[in-house]
This record gives structure tokens, sequence and C-alpha cells, in this order.
């Protein structure tokens, strides 16, 4: 929209950065900007404090001072002509008035003038003020570059399904699934110059993740996304880690891809420097030993004076090689893979026989005065990987819940085999009491203590004695739900939108687990690259 050419290059900045949330170091150091127009991913592993870096950004941006619990040095630089328009992971409005409204809001300064040309430009017998204020609007209609807004605005709300009858709710009425997709169009429409998308993709549809990686291309503005989605990690230009090794911010020059093929490049570059090193050390320690066997020989051999100060030469040679061989090992220490958290199964001798698992019979579901779907019949059989399909708003979720009996149906009924036990991964952390112990909230999934310490070692989340669920990030949460009903090793497994709130290198340990459970899997995602990895072998549309 609004021309750019007149801001200077950087649009924000970070300097001398160290942050500690707690008594939990996130940032050792950290240094980064990003310029005019540049799309940049932000990746690092759950809890590592992206999320919270990015609402230190808002509270600089704001004006507003930052969470009691984190602690921060370094310096945030903004630019004086930065509009930053925000799309948190968790949506909550605080707004009060219509989805319309709130879009109007969100658009500032390109709402007020198209709205206000709107206003004038068919209206008959205009005054002399208003015709002057017409002029000034079209000349802002062109400096802005609004002419094309009304259809831009069309198409994001057709894509997004947000019709006529949902911009006049009110905001404070509408479902979870609906809140990601209005707060994105507020963010699409907004007369910023900068977007800070935290995780945009959860719990949006196909359609409305392409439109998405539409608008990114086209916008003119600065961009910073968290994502575990690789299409759009893949889209991007430059990638920001936080590396979990270093506790530092490093910057890579491309999209994921690169950033991965560089990052696999640089391990088996230090791998590579670090065999030399051992093969080096392995010489030194052969010439040792060959100089202390030959010092030993003319010292207690010898009782030729000659002979035995040339064995007192070589013996000091040798010390003087082992200390250098000391100096060879404290150099380099063996590169090891960057830890990965895992999802352990738990094996159990047990194995169903059964080969028909589920049946689902003319299953129908009203709500309100909506059919949500109806006459839906299909079998679930052992070792199928079912993907549930369609839109956001099309009874997807109210299926999987159906399913497990969490509710009844309108119509039809639901067939499970005698023993059959089922896990269930909603799509949302349901967290009763955030103060509860991290292994207590294990524990309310049926495991002993020995399991939960396995589960958490495995899953790189350590120092549990003390650590509150509060405490976790929403992401790490939701890997640890994950990895309590996987280690149970269910006959069924139902995952809802699994993806959501993980960090990319999680999804690709998941994907990995996924692929061993031998189990059978209904499973609903609309990460396209997520649903490949998985090559469901059946697909239930839930599309009208």
């Amino acid at each position: 929209m609004k021309t750019l050419e007149r801001l200077s290059k950087e649009m924000l900045g970070v300097s001398n950065f160290e942050m500690e949330v707690g008594h939990k170091i996130l940032i050792k150091e950290g240094n980064f900007s990003i310029g005019l127009g540049e799309k940049v991913g932000f990746i690092g592993r759950n809890g590592s404090g992206k999320s919270t870096l990015v609402r230190l950004i808002e509270k600089s941006y704001l004006k507003l001072e930052p969470e009691e619990k984190i602690n921060f040095k370094g310096k945030i630089n903004l630019n004086p002509e930065l509009k930053i328009s925000i799309l948190p992971q968790e949506v909550k409005f605080s707004f009060e008035g219509t989805i319309l409204e709130y879009l109007n809001y969100c658009g500032g300064e390109y709402s007020r003038v198209f709205n206000k040309y709107t206003e004038l430009k068919d209206k008959p017998d205009m005054n002399e003020n208003e015709a002057i204020e017409y002029q000034e609007i079209l000349e802002k209609m062109t400096e802005l570059n609004l002419w094309n807004f009304d259809y831009r605005r069309e198409k994001i709300l057709k894509r997004l399904k947000l019709n006529n009858e949902i911009l006049n709710r009110h905001i404070q009425t509408i479902s979870g699934g609906e809140s990601t997709k209005i707060a994105l169009a507020g963010v699409l429409l907004s007369d910023a110059n900068f977007w800070i998308l935290d995780e945009p993709t959860n719990n949006l549809d196909m359609n409305s993740i392409n439109l998405l990686l539409e608008e990114l291309r086209s916008f003119s503005g600065s961009v910073l996304i968290i994502t575990h989605n690789r299409r759009i990690l893949n889209s991007l230009e430059k990638i920001i880690e936080i590396d979990e090794e270093t506790k530092t911010i490093r910057i890579w020059g491309g999209n994921y891809t690169f950033y991965k093929n560089k990052k696999q490049k640089e391990f088996e570059a230090r791998l590579r420097k670090y065999e030399e090193q051992e093969r080096k050390k392995k010489q030194l320690e052969e010439e040792l030993k060959r100089l202390k066997q030959e010092a030993y020989r003319f010292e207690s051999v010898s009782r030729d004076a000659f002979q035995r100060a040339r064995g007192a030469k070589l013996a000091k040679r040798a010390k003087a090689m082992k200390e250098r061989i000391m100096r060879e090992l404290q150099k380099l220490t063996e590169p090891e893979p960057p830890e990965r958290p895992a999802f352990p199964i738990k094996t159990i001798e047990t194995e169903t026989r059964k080969k028909i698992l589920l049946k689902i019979n003319n299953l129908s579901y009203k709500f309100k005065d909506k059919v949500l779907f109806e006459n839906l019949n299909f079998t679930v059989e052992k070792g199928d990987r079912i993907l549930i399909s369609g839109e956001v708003g099309v009874g997807k979720t109210t299926l999987l819940k159906l399913i497990i009996g969490a509710i009844k149906s309108s119509y039809g009924n639901i067939e499970v085999g005698k023993g059959i036990k089922i896990g269930y991964l909603p799509q949302t952390p349901s967290i009763l009491n955030p103060c509860q112990k991290t292994k207590n909230y294990l524990k309310e999934y049926d495991l002993d203590e020995n399991s939960v310490m396995y589960i958490l070692s495995k899953l790189k989340i350590l120092d549990v004695s003390n650590l509150a669920v509060k405490d976790l990030s929403i992401g790490e949460i939701r890997k640890i739900q994950i990895a309590a009903i996987l280690y149970k090793n269910p006959d069924v497994l139902i995952l809802d939108e699994p993806t959501n709130h993980l960090d990319v290198y999680t999804v690709e340990e998941l994907v990995q687990a996924l692929k061993e459970y031998k189990g059978t899997m209904i499973f609903v995602s609309h990460d396209k690259s997520f649903t490949n990895d998985l090559a469901p072998n059946k697909e239930i549309s839930l599309n009208k």
C-alpha cells in the first residue's frame, strides 16, 4: 500500500541482547536487524524465548514496561516510521464491537481514507467544503496506493470465509478457530509496514494458509514470522535462529532448506576437524609410547653415562609431548548432532488382532440450526492412516470428539471394537492448574514416576523438580501431551492439529515417531508438508 522509499533501511534492530525468564537463561548474546521489505523467519526450540522476545518488541513499540519475570539487557532499536501489526500465538480480543468494526480499527488510516472516499464518491450535489475534502481524499488514495484496497479486502475476507453474517457479529462471541482468521485479517488489512506473526498457521485451513503465502509475497513491508510451517519458511529470504547449543542469535541468509543444509555442513566440518585432531593425537600417542620405551631402555639397561643421559633427554621429550597431547585434547571436543526431542513409544506385547477397529454409521451432527455433516459412513481398519480434511468450521474437531465419546451425535452411531484403546490429542492444550508441577501434570496420563521422568528426559525437559506448568511455553506443553499419549502406544491415535505450537525441529521428530508408530491413526492437519510426510491411505473430506 503506502510507498516506503523514504524510510531508512533498518526497520527493527536488536543489539547486545541478553534475556532470562525467572532464573532460566534463554539468550546469552544476540544481535540482528530486519531491513525494509525483508521477510524473516524466526526459529528456535519451544521455550527458547521466541515469543518472549516478540512480546518485548511489542512492549518497546507501545512504550510499555516489560513483564516482571523477564530480565533483559541490550537495546531494541525501532525505526521512527515503524508501524507494527502483531498476530500473537494465542489470540485473545479485548476489543468491544463487531468484527467489521474491529477490522476497520486495524485498518487505521487505510480504512479511514477508503471509507471516506466510498462515502463521498457517489454523493450528489457536494457543497464546497465536501468538494475540497473529496479532492484531498483522492490525493490521499493515490499517496497510500489504495485504489485496489476494496478488491484486496474483499479477496481476503472471501478466502478466510468471513462473510457479512460473521462480520456483523460481536467479536467476543466468536470461536477459537475463527479468532485466528479474524486476527490474521486484521494484520493483512492493517496500515502497518511491519508484520510480526507468531505461529499464524495454527487453526488455519489450507486455503487460508495459501492466502497467507500470497500476501507475504506481495507485501512491500517487513515481516518477522515464527512458524513451524516449512512451506512458509521456504518462502522467506532470511532465518534468525536462537541456537540451542550456544544460546546466541545466529543469522542465516536464505530460506529454511538453505539453513538446514548449512547447519548440516557446519556440523560435518566440525566433525572432520575433530577427526583430524584425533588422528594427530593418535600419532602423538604412538610417538610418546616409543619415546618412553627408548628412555626406559637407555636409563635402565645401559651402564654408560652418555647413554643414560640420552635416556634422560628422551624422557624429558616424552614429558613435553605428553603435555602437548593434553593441550590438543583441550582444543576440540567431539561435536554431537543437535539434541532433538524424542517421542518414545512403549513396546506393548499384547497387540490387537482385530482388523476393523471402528465403524462410523450414518453419522450426523447438528449444532443449533447448522448441520455440520450428515450421513457420514466410513470404517477404520488396523494400520489405517486417515486424514480428516476440510475448511475451518466444517466439523473436523467435532467428528474427533464424537469418536472418543466426548459429545453425542444427532443421528447415527459409532461402533468401537471391544478392548480398543484410543489416545486423543485435542487441538488446544487444556491446563486446569497452571501452578501444578510438570511431573504431576504428566501423571494425570496414568503414568508412573519412572515413566514420567523417562519421557521428560527424552523430551530434553530437565530440572523438573521445581518446574511448574506455567513455567513452560505452550509448545513445550503440547510436546509433553503428545509424548504422554504416544508412550502408551494406543491402538488408535487421534490427533487434532498436532503440529500447532511446535517448533520446526520437533515437528520433524514427531513425523519420525509417527512413522515408527505401528498403530492406527486418525488426524486433522492443515500442514501440507506434515500430511505428505505421514502419507495417509484414506481421506475423509467434510467439505460441502
